[in-house]
């Protein structure tokens, strides 16, 4: 079940940083360097939250999958309510970094603890191969998930514009995790029955 929830995580939430970095760029006119440090305070949480997760992943492990995930969702929505804001009321793009945290927050948990949990019960001789396979699921994911959102965002931006165009991406981003989470509760439903 990790590497499916896995492959919906990478589907949706690696795409997440391309989007905002081309919408402060190519929309907004933000240079790279402002597009870059607009994610420095998710990143710094991110490695705090793998720290704190780390500790977590046997003894709680799934809850903590729940938790890094419904933290993807919220910092998610509120990103694309902070783009809502920057069109509607013109705030200062920089407001964007206050719910890109809790986002890193979840994904450096979600990393730390869910490979972990996916090759527990794997064999120590098939680890190797368990582990690849893993890997090849995430980066097929976010291939897919990098085309999909970036054509959904770069197919609404002539139409409706880039506000808009971050918004519609943003859905599919959220459904995605949503996916995800869902397949992590089925998992921690699972494990609680076993």
């Amino acid at each position: 079940m990790g590497t499916i929830v896995a492959g919906a995580y990478f589907l949706g939430s690696t795409t997440t940083y391309t989007i905002i970095a081309m919408y402060l760029q190519i929309g907004l006119g933000a240079s790279a360097m402002v597009a870059g440090t607009i994610a420095l305070p998710s990143s710094f949480f991110s490695a705090v939250a793998a720290r704190w997760a780390s500790n977590r992943a046997l003894k709680a492990g799934r809850k903590v999958v729940q938790i890094s995930l419904i933290l993807m969702i919220v910092g998610s929505l509120l990103t694309a309510v902070s783009v809502a804001l920057i069109a509607s009321h013109d705030i200062n793009l920089w407001w964007m970094a206050a719910p890109l945290s809790p986002f890193g927050f979840g994904q450096g948990a979600f990393g730390a603890v869910n490979q972990t949990l996916a090759l527990q019960d794997v064999p120590i001789q098939h680890g190797g191969t368990a582990g690849g396979v893993k890997q090849t699921v995430e980066r097929i994911a976010t291939a897919i998930g990098n085309a999909v959102m970036t054509a959904i965002y770069f197919a609404t931006a002539p139409m409706y514009g880039f506000h808009n165009a971050v918004l519609v991406a943003f859905i599919a981003i959220i459904t995605a995790q949503l996916f995800a989470l869902l397949v992590g509760y089925l998992d921690l439903r699972r494990a609680r029955k076993a």
